[in-house]
């Protein structure tokens, strides 16, 4: 799950939180991802939906593969 996870993050995440989750036009996730989304759950939510200039996901990935890039941003990052 987590190889799936860094695999869909290059390609719908990194251009904005950049390739290493430092950031970018999208917000930082390294060093506080678990700070902002304790609960893994939130976290998925605001792929799904989006959140401020994050688009939504919805539509375009799986509930499986948000799930991934979930897991394999808090394995990463967390």
């Amino acid at each position: 799950m987590i190889e799936t996870g860094r695999v869909l993050y290059e390609q719908y995440c990194a251009n904005c939180h950049g390739s290493e989750g430092q950031g970018g036009t999208g917000g930082t996730l390294a060093g506080e991802l678990l700070d902002a989304y304790p609960d893994p759950a939130a976290q998925a939510a605001v792929v799904i939906a989006g959140k401020g200039a994050m688009p939504s996901f919805a539509g375009l990935l799986s509930a499986e593969q948000v799930d991934a890039v979930v897991a394999f941003t808090r394995a990463e990052w967390g």
